[in-house]
């Protein structure tokens, strides 16, 4: 989380290099990208395009790729619109490149809505329906061969937090015996106030991360350290992220 996170990284850093039995941990990167079919070459291959402005050949170290700002669609019915297409293909989101190099694909999920339908309907809807929503998430999840899903903190905040909490925790809970993850990208550092759990309006709920951290069986993606004007340095404020 910006300077926040380097900081837990240092702490938890120090505790490992303490402990006598510690295995190493192997650097790596993860990607975002809308169509990961198009970063192949750079992510896999040997970056013959010289993309980021450079000829380095990073594939040795590139791990999770995640699928993201597209939309795999959450329904009114709660059902994902995957279900309401003829798809007869494993490389819906190009992924099997990545796939067969056994580099992991996480798929992002957003509740489809409208004027009139908000993402709290949607998750109200598909919360009804929770047994049968994850077993086609699992369906889904085994035929494309990915590794697991991540929802987005912005589609939450603001619809009842509680009910996406609830939702994705029991999914979690079904997927993860088969391997697959269940995570959210989180964003918590637009609110310049102090630190409380009373802020309700939409990007200033500076506390919806702890539901994801009980519930989330993959990484918790922190969309604060976004360049540009989604760069939250405001995090640094709260001795908790900066110690």
């Amino acid at each position: 989380m910006g300077s926040g996170r380097a900081g837990m990284q240092v702490l938890l850093l120090a505790a490992l290099a303490a402990a006598p039995n510690a295995a190493p941990i192997s650097k790596s990167i993860d990607f975002y990208a809308n169509d990961p079919d198009r970063i192949v070459d750079f992510v896999l291959g040997n970056n013959s395009r010289g993309w980021a402005n450079s000829t380095v050949d990073i594939s040795a170290h590139t791990r999770t790729v995640y699928q993201c700002c597209n939309g795999f669609l959450l329904g009114i019915d709660g059902k994902q619109e995957y279900l309401h297409e003829n798809r007869t293909t494993n490389n819906s989101w190009g992924q099997a490149a990545y796939v067969a190099a056994g580099r992991p694909v996480v798929v992002n999920i957003d509740p489809a809505t409208n004027a009139t339908v908000s993402a709290a309907a949607v998750c109200r809807a598909t919360l009804a329906r929770k047994e049968a929503y994850a077993a086609e998430l699992l369906a889904i999840a085994q035929k494309e061969h990915i590794a697991g899903y991540i929802t987005d903190w912005e589609d939450a905040t603001g619809n009842d937090m509680g009910c996406f909490n609830a939702l994705f925790g029991y999914v979690s809970g079904v997927l993860k015996p088969h391997k697959l993850t269940m995570s959210m990208s989180m964003d918590n550092s637009n609110h310049e106030g102090p630190m409380d759990m009373n802020s309700t309006a939409p990007y200033s709920a500076e506390w919806d991360w702890m539901g994801a951290v009980q519930w989330g069986t993959g990484a918790l993606v922190d969309m604060g350290t976004y360049p540009g004007a989604w760069s939250k340095v405001r995090l640094c404020r709260c001795r908790v992220w900066c110690r």
